[in-house]
């Protein structure tokens, strides 16, 4: 029975041929479609190479003819917090439906990524099993940054390989930077292609607060060249983790406070471990919130792989959302929350 409306969640980077027959799947279930375009205002990387705004264009010109009976909806991550965002999937859907109204959510189940449609029983599912809906949008983004241009041009609609390639030319500087961190990437895997087990990596970040501020850098070389940071790096062998947490930080940022002070200081630690937090690889992070009780702001110069280094006033952190390295906003939004 056709229900009022159907959602349909995901990232669509980009929009492909699959994600097209989930979303005529479900106009058949749905008399309306709601889909929500998840990672808005992440960062632009070789996960998320489009912006929210350039993913509803690659969906709306693919469905022109059905675009009255569409509604797209942007939704942030929320990666540590996943309470969090279910209640905003709800909220954004609660917005616009009409009380009462019936609703089917429609998902395919390709692989972990997707446990989320298990997590709302108040609308039904409705799962595929096509092989076609499990087409993978990291094997076109690969082709993309391989140019390898059968690898993409046979898996999306035609409206979104014009975008693309336009994309390519017209937004060269992105796709330039985006390309040399792909063959960064690549040539750092390779290193590791021999290796009995694919290699887990251990870093430390430093989330440091003083006076209504909070310390970043920017990162001077790829993965996430001139993106904003957290200070950290790899764990040394003949290290603690608090002792690297410390030791990349000073390392860093020529920060003037003594370790002494920066160890009794340290509040929280938490360790962070989403899967896909790092394009290098499985990498686990050791987050240590240090709250400095000081006169005054300490002084700071960049150093080490930061190309520069700043006291960033918390206010203005969320205008700042799309130029994070990572989940490190994240990461930051996580400890503001607990200190609250």
């Amino acid at each position: 029975m056709k229900a009022d409306f159907s959602v349909y969640i995901g990232r669509f980077q980009p929009f492909t041929n699959a994600h097209k027959a989930m979303v005529e799947r479900g106009l058949e279930e749905g008399e309306n479609l709601i889909i929500l375009l998840g990672s808005d205002k992440a960062s632009l990387s070789l996960r998320n190479p489009w912006t929210t705004d350039e993913r509803t264009k690659m969906i709306y010109s693919t469905l022109a003819s059905k675009r009255d009976k569409i509604v797209i909806l942007p939704i942030q991550d929320s990666a540590y917090n996943f309470t969090a965002w279910i209640a905003e999937v709800q909220r954004k859907i609660n917005a616009i439906v009409p009380e009462g109204s019936s609703i089917k959510l429609i998902g395919h189940f390709k692989d972990n990524s997707s446990y989320y449609l298990k997590h709302f029983p108040q609308w039904k599912l409705v799962s595929e099993k096509s092989k076609c809906y499990g087409l993978s949008a990291t094997d076109i983004r690969d082709s993309i940054f391989q140019e390898k241009i059968d690898g993409w041009k046979n898996n999306i609609p035609q409206e979104v390989d014009s975008f693309i390639c336009n994309w390519m030319t017209e937004e060269n500087y992105r796709y330039t930077n985006l390309l040399a961190e792909y063959k960064y990437l690549q040539n750092y895997r390779e290193q590791w292609s021999k290796a009995p087990y694919a290699p887990t990596f251990v870093t430390t970040d430093a989330v440091v607060f003083s006076h209504g501020h909070i310390l970043l850098i920017k990162r001077g070389r790829n993965p996430g060249k001139g993106q904003w940071a957290l200070p950290g790096g790899f764990l040394d062998q003949q290290e603690t983790i608090e002792q690297g947490c410390i030791r990349e930080l000073r390392e860093e940022t020529k920060i003037d406070v003594a370790i002494p002070i920066l160890k009794n200081s340290i509040k929280q630690v938490h360790v962070f471990d989403s899967p896909w937090r790092d394009p290098r690889g499985r990498t686990i992070t050791h987050a240590h919130m240090i709250e400095l009780n000081l006169k005054e702001l300490p002084t700071v110069k960049a150093a080490d792989d930061a190309a520069e280094v700043h006291w960033l006033p918390i206010a203005e952190l969320d205008k700042m959302e799309g130029m994070f390295f990572n989940d490190h906003f994240q990461m930051i939004k996580f400890f503001l929350g607990r200190s609250m």
